[in-house]
């Protein structure tokens, strides 16, 4: 028959022992458990360090390679010497279009800048001979003429002062011819001078 034990008592006002008496049997030399500990958390925290700087650099080569490689496959175009090749993921793929060869017009227009004229080798200028304004139209644009027929009716000032002029002149030619005959007659009879008659001749031619 076994006596009951006696429960353990704990003094925690003690004060703390100067030194382990678990530790006392051990070597000189080892570290404590808390040095122990420091040490494999550093070893920890380097190996953590490694290990992520490894995984960065395995991700930025996998994703250089990643990149690399849909560049390569989105090539538009494959040249091999002079011929040139759509690549089966080319987007140009969807934009071409196959037709047979055929022979067929083709219309091109020619914008230039030009002026509507009339041909020159069949086309008359008609100039009065005078200036004026035209008040009458007897024709129209692409009728058949006839020589001498009227086309216009010219209101001209410069024509009526010819007429003036023509008239003008014939009274002055009368006169003189009139003058030349009297100094005719009367060089005939002695009754005027040589230089009379001859300045009647002169008026007259004039």
């Amino acid at each position: 028959m076994l006596g009951n034990p006696q429960p353990e008592t704990t003094n925690l006002d003690a004060p703390p022992h100067q030194g382990d008496d678990s530790l006392a049997g051990r070597e000189p030399g080892r570290s404590t458990p808390r040095s122990l500990r420091i040490i494999l958390a550093c070893i920890l925290l380097i190996g953590a360090l490694a290990t992520g700087a490894y995984r960065e650099l395995v991700g930025r080569f996998s994703r250089a390679q990643t990149a690399a490689a849909p560049v390569e496959k989105m090539r538009l175009l494959v040249r091999a010497g002079q011929r040139v090749f759509v690549t089966e993921g080319s987007p140009l793929r969807a934009k071409l279009a196959v037709e047979p060869v055929a022979e067929q017009d083709i219309k091109r227009s020619l914008v230039l800048p030009a002026v509507v004229e009339a041909d020159p080798g069949r086309l008359i200028k008609v100039l009065p001979p005078l200036a004026g304004r035209v008040t009458q139209l007897k024709v129209q644009l692409g009728e058949r003429v006839e020589s001498d027929q009227p086309l216009v009716v010219i209101d001209s000032p410069d024509l009526a002062a010819a007429y003036a002029e023509y008239d003008r002149a014939k009274v002055l030619l009368s006169l003189a011819l009139k003058s030349r005959d009297r100094q005719r007659n009367l060089i005939k009879i002695g009754g005027a001078a040589e230089k009379d008659v001859q300045q009647a001749e002169t008026d007259y031619v004039t």
